[in-house]
């Protein structure tokens, strides 16, 4: 059974309309889900659940304007594959971050994060990798721990 005639395509262009109703889906459970466990507060005594819910208002806003300009655009064409190795990666990278920051330092933490992350794109170097992972991770404890005078470790020696 077919649900339309042939030669027929879906309208609109797909990419967007399917990244329209994701941003809505994730706005919209992310909000419901601080308005249970987080006071919002009102305009004039704003709760610490105030700032996640506009945010997550924005988002699904920013959602329902992109599904909705998708849709009324002509087809693009096939859909483009889904990039794992990139999504993957950088997934990997944010992940890395959050398990090394306290046990090595914000400097190895960055450094392995932009290793990662630089991965996710092919053809890249390995020296340019490198490079760039050295310059952020020194950037960052520059910024972060002498700049700012942020409690943060910059480099972790010893037992983790």
């Amino acid at each position: 059974m077919k649900l339309r005639p042939e030669g027929t395509h879906m309208r609109g262009s797909r990419n967007d309309v399917v990244a329209g109703a994701i941003f809505m889906v994730v706005g919209l459970g992310y909000g419901f889900l601080t308005r249970r466990t987080l006071d919002v507060g009102t305009l004039e005594e704003m709760g610490p659940g105030f700032f996640p819910v506009i945010l997550c208002v924005l988002l699904g806003l920013l959602g329902a304007c992109t599904f909705v300009a998708g849709y009324l655009r002509p087809q693009d064409g096939p859909a483009h594959p889904i990039p794992w190795r990139g999504m993957l990666l950088l997934t990997a990278a944010v992940v890395t971050f959050a398990l090394t920051f306290d046990r090595l330092g914000i400097a190895p933490s960055v450094f392995l994060t932009t290793v990662l992350a630089a991965v996710a794109t092919p053809g890249i170097g390995a020296i340019r990798v490198v490079l760039l992972a050295r310059v952020l991770a020194v950037l960052s404890a520059l910024i972060f721990g002498f700049g700012l005078h942020m409690p943060v470790p910059i480099l972790r020696t010893g037992p983790f």
